[in-house]
């Protein structure tokens, strides 16, 4: 059968458009995949994300793919996109769009120094910074900075945003032995008021929430010890775990999942009753809770821990070679 050369035109085009992927509905290059984890590595300025679908671990931001942000420190995915910390002498908060796989601004904190934590109430960006004492509020809408906050002269790591209030983990950092260590709350509609002080244990570091009232508040002590947990409810203020020294922390399904430095994760009550430690002798760098999962990661390793029973079900290679410094958020 002789074809044509109209013919052979269409077939080339249809290859042109269609055989240059295996799937021709597959997302663009550096697109990400719902149902994914994303890594990002503050020392090894990347961004890696995990297909929890596939297992697959590939690269979604660093030299090899696209501009490489500088020191990302944290991340948080909201809707299709997702919001980078930059830290450094100049922090940046950059928003990249995970179904196109390309940046979608950047709003640069010139002498605003070492971002650390970032949370949102749906409406805002709230952004933590450990060397100019301020939060930076970002409207979601148009991504632009709505609010500067100063935080009492007192350096911020963990941020959290939950039933109407940011709580930031203020300390008045490492040149003070970590003095005057608190959580302090801020109403998202009155950010210019003066904050509620709960004090905490030595040098506060992550906060999280049982969703029924009560905070849960890491603390990494000095030099390893006097650190442990603290319960803000309402009012009263508790040293549920003491003499630890803890960085990330999550509640989940009843149970409190805190990273001990060098010895994986602690799991506790709700109250504080120890019951068990499970990834013994791994820096755990961060955790979070996804789909009936706990996910920590550590050792260049992501581990799945089941919450019944609070067994490693799964292990996936981050690919990232990391000491410390690395932070996840999921895209659902």
């Amino acid at each position: 059968m002789k074809i044509s050369n109209i013919t052979l035109t269409i077939l080339l085009l249809i290859w042109l458009f269609t055989g240059c992927s295996e799937n021709p509905a597959a997302p663009p290059n550096n697109s990400l995949p719902q149902d994914s984890i994303i890594i990002v590595d503050e020392y090894n300025d990347v961004a890696n994300s995990l297909n929890l679908s596939t297992g697959k671990v590939t690269t979604l931001i660093g030299s090899a793919m696209c501009a490489q942000p500088s020191q990302p420190i944290a991340v948080l995915v909201s809707g299709n996109y997702a919001y980078f910390v930059i830290s450094g002498t100049t922090s940046a908060v950059k928003k990249y769009n995970l179904s196109t796989g390309q940046w979608a601004g950047t709003i640069t904190y010139t002498g605003e120094e070492y971002a650390q934590g970032i949370a949102s109430d749906g409406n805002n960006l709230y952004v933590s910074f450990e060397g100019t004492s301020i939060m930076e509020a970002i409207s979601l809408s148009s991504f632009s900075s709505s609010a500067s906050v100063a935080t009492a002269s007192l350096v911020a790591e963990g941020i959290f945003c939950t039933n109407g209030y940011v709580y930031l983990c203020l300390s008045g950092g490492y040149y003070s032995s970590y003095a005057n260590s608190c959580v302090g709350a801020i109403p998202v509609n009155n950010l210019q008021s003066n904050p509620v002080y709960s004090n905490v244990l030595t040098n506060p570091w992550v906060i999280d929430s049982d969703g029924a009232g009560s905070l849960y508040a890491s603390s990494e002590g000095t030099y390893n010890n006097n650190g442990g947990i603290t319960k803000i409810t309402g009012s009263a203020i508790t040293s549920i775990v003491q003499n630890k020294s803890f960085g990330c922390i999550k509640y989940a399904a009843g149970y409190i999942y805190a990273a001990e430095y060098g010895n994986g994760i602690d799991i506790y009550t709700s109250s504080g009753s120890f019951i068990a430690n499970i990834i013994t002798g791994i820096n755990i760098n961060s955790i979070i809770y996804y789909n009936g999962c706990i996910y920590a990661e550590g050792n260049d390793t992501i581990y799945a821990i089941t919450t019944t029973g609070n067994i490693v079900i799964q292990t996936y290679n981050t690919g990232i070679n990391d000491s410390w410094g690395c932070a996840m958020a999921v895209y659902e």
